[in-house]
C-alpha cells in the first residue's frame, strides 16, 4: 500500500510544478514581453532546475501552448451550458467561434504564438492529446448533438467533421491575425458555417 501512494505522490508534485511552471511563465510574458522573457528566468522565478523545466516544457512557445489548453478545458463546461439553450448546430457553431475570437481579441498575440506553435506541430505530425487546444473536442460535441437531434447525417463521425471544420477555422483565424482590425468576422463565421453545412448546392 505505501509503494503504491509514491507514484500518486510524485506524479502530484510534477502536476504542481508545471502548474506553477505555467503561472509563472504567463506572468512573466505579461510583465516584460514573451521575447524578453527567457526559459532560464522562468526557471528561476519558477524555482525549479533548467532541466526540470525543460523535461516539462521543450521552448516558451509549449507554455503557451499549454496555457491555451487549460483555458480552453476550464471553458467547456461553460459552453456546454452556453450550447443547451441553442436551438440548432449552426448557432451552436457560430457562439462557440465568437467566443473563441472575443477572447482572441483579449490575447492576440499569445494567439499567434500559440497557432504557429501549432503548425510546426502539425508539420511535424499531428500532436499528442496534451498538446492539443481543446477546440477540436469543443466541436465533436456540438456535431455530435448535432447528429442526436437528427439535424446532421451520422455516416460520418463527429470527430472527423470537427478536425475538418478545424481546418476552417484555422484559414479564417489567419485571415483575422493578419487584418484583426478591418476583417469582417462574423460575417465570414457565418458565411463558413453555412458553406460547411449546406454545401454549395443550389
Amino acid at each position: 500500500m505505501g509503494d503504491a501512494k509514491i507514484p500518486n505522490r510524485m506524479e502530484k508534485k510534477k502536476k504542481q510544478t508545471r502548474i506553477k511552471i505555467i503561472e509563472v511563465a504567463m506572468s512573466l510574458f505579461e510583465k516584460q514581453g514573451f521575447s524578453q522573457t527567457t526559459m532560464e528566468q522562468i526557471a528561476d522565478v519558477a524555482d525549479v532546475a533548467k532541466g526540470t523545466l525543460y523535461n516539462h516544457f521543450s521552448c516558451k512557445e509549449a507554455i503557451v501552448s499549454a496555457y491555451v489548453q487549460t483555458v480552453n478545458n476550464q471553458t467547456i463546461p461553460v459552453l456546454k451550458d452556453l450550447l443547451s439553450d441553442l436551438p440548432n448546430t449552426r448557432s451552436r457553431l457560430l457562439k462557440v467561434l465568437l467566443q473563441v475570437f472575443d477572447w482572441g481579441k483579449l490575447n492576440r498575440e499569445l494567439v499567434m504564438i500559440y497557432f504557429s506553435f501549432r503548425m510546426q506541430n502539425l508539420v511535424k505530425g499531428l500532436p499528442e492529446p496534451g498538446e492539443r487546444s481543446g477546440f477540436a473536442e469543443i466541436l465533436a460535441m456540438i456535431f455530435r448533438q448535432g447528429q442526436l437531434d437528427g439535424e446532421l447525417r451520422e455516416g460520418v463521425s463527429a470527430e472527423y467533421l470537427a478536425n475538418y471544420f478545424n481546418m476552417i477555422y484555422f484559414r479564417i483565424l489567419i485571415e483575422w491575425l493578419s487584418l484583426p482590425d478591418k476583417y469582417p468576422l462574423q460575417e465570414q463565421l457565418a458565411t463558413n458555417i453555412d458553406l460547411f453545412l449546406n454545401g454549395v448546392k443550389r
